[in-house]
């Protein structure tokens, strides 16, 4: 990355409005930001339990994969979307791009989000992802602000994003990484031009200890912050079982696993990484497969949390009984998620026989889907009964010919690519046996169902 260290420095010669100077009298501000699902919204949340007002009009709960909400205040992100679009990108920001320009026609209205703001003895900021590729923007403006900066391994991140199933990664798998890297260096070089407006942590020291991060942004950037609320829920973070995904990093991606490891070290962080002490140090696939791999990431992450909606669509026939005036809506959708299953199986197997240059296995087709119609009735529950059955059992077959393929796979690798091999393997040999204990239980639902609407 080609170092800008201060792009924006004329905003601050040229402009001698109080925005880009000192803060009112006893205001504070405080900057959230780090790379997409790295734990920045649970980090805003904490601020705002802790007193900092983190916006009037907050994007919403449980969009775009985050059932406790962003905390991301909405005029600021449009903000930055609209500077990104003007540059071409995406709104998401998903880029290596090293310079992103801010239209000169758009620095009146950051002036006027920092003034609705800002006012005497006033905590105040705001969160988004996308600040990062702003961060000279803003310093410009508000030179004493002061920043709390978070990350994540890239192959947790990398992973989660993945099982957003965003449009840019199902397309390019790659640019996950990439996003990453490029996010993070640009908090890393921002923090060591700026060590003493920084706070910098691991998500996995927040989780873990809040209330001495919480201690240390009042002691090191003088931010009079209340203690943090207990927000955090078990689950909301995924802290396990990437240990074939980081090895795939550290191979394709040395400068990301490295960087890692330095953002460690400087914030003291002691999250446990992955047992790697049996890998050899060589490439373990060839590089014109790289592509390949991080596509089948991609497919068996997305698969994964298919397989968590169906789990919980089969708990919703349990809880709820089987009842025929709902039965039809939900076994539709039970339908298309087995076709999805059924898809992505496939897919994933054709691009193993692919990689091993073996035949490609015929693929067991399920039963064409069946168009509903306002009608519920009981002649109309009882095939799509059928039908559903019939596609859990042909994805069955479907199952066991890519659990064959994965032998055959194994079989044919060079010796040196055996280790990845054997760690993908058993990541969807845990996949296909959880998708069999679901199987076996929608088949059980449905005969339920069937015995319900013939009586």
């Amino acid at each position: 990355m080609s170092k800008n260290p201060e792009p924006f420095t004329e905003l601050r010669q040229n402009d001698c409005s109080p925005m880009s100077g000192a803060l009112h009298a006893g205001e504070h501000v405080l900057i959230v930001g780090g790379m997409h699902r790295s734990g920045t919204s649970l980090l805003a949340s904490l601020c705002e339990g802790a007193g900092v007002r983190m916006g009037e009009h907050l994007l919403g709960i449980g969009g775009g994969g985050n059932p406790k909400g962003h905390y991301e205040d909405r005029d600021f992100l449009e903000f930055h979307e609209q500077a990104l679009l003007a540059n071409g990108l995406g709104y998401a920001g998903y880029s290596a791009q090293s310079k992103i320009h801010v239209p000169e026609k758009m620095l009146d209205r950051a002036k006027s989000l920092i003034a609705s703001r800002s006012g005497p003895d006033r905590l105040w900021g705001w969160k988004d992802p996308r600040t990062v590729l702003f961060l000279d923007f803003w310093h410009a403006l508000l030179p004493n602000a002061k920043y709390l900066f978070v990350f994540r391994s890239p192959w947790e991140v990398i992973d989660s994003l993945f099982c957003r199933g965003e449009e840019e990664f199902n397309s390019n798998p790659s640019l996950a990484l990439s996003a990453w890297l490029h996010c993070n260096r640009l908090i890393v070089d921002f923090i060591k031009r700026h060590p003493s407006q920084c706070v910098f942590k691991e998500v996995s020291q927040v989780v873990d200890d809040p209330v001495g991060v919480f201690n240390e942004i009042r002691d090191r950037l003088h931010v009079p912050l209340g203690p943090p609320p207990d927000r955090y829920e078990e689950g909301l973070l995924h802290r396990a079982g990437f240990t074939w995904r980081s090895m795939i990093v550290r191979e394709y991606a040395p400068d990301a696993y490295d960087l890692y490891l330095e953002m460690q070290n400087m914030t003291g962080s002691r999250a446990t990484l992955p047992d790697l002490a049996t890998a050899t140090g060589q490439s373990f696939l060839q590089s014109n497969t790289h592509s390949i791999i991080f596509e089948e990431w991609a497919k068996t992450s997305r698969t994964g949390m298919r397989l968590q909606k169906l789990e919980s669509r089969e708990k919703e026939l349990t809880a709820q009984g089987i009842d025929p005036e709902q039965s039809l809506a939900t076994l539709g959708r039970l339908s298309s998620l087995l076709d999805c299953l059924a898809n992505q199986v496939t897919s994933s197997s054709r691009e193993m026989a692919q990689m091993a240059g073996l035949e490609e296995p015929v693929a067991t087709l399920p039963p064409a889907s069946v168009c509903l119609h306002n009608s519920q009735t009981t002649e109309t529950m009882l095939p799509l009964l059928g039908i559903v059955e019939a596609k859990a059992s042909a994805l069955s077959v479907q199952l066991q010919v890519s659990e064959d393929l994965i032998g055959q796979l194994k079989k044919q690798a060079a010796k040196r690519s055996k280790m990845i091999l054997n760690r993908m393997a058993q990541a969807s040999r845990r996949l296909f046996g959880q998708t069999r204990t679901v199987l076996k239980k929608v088949e059980q639902k449905i005969r339920r169902a069937k015995n319900k609407a013939s009586t």
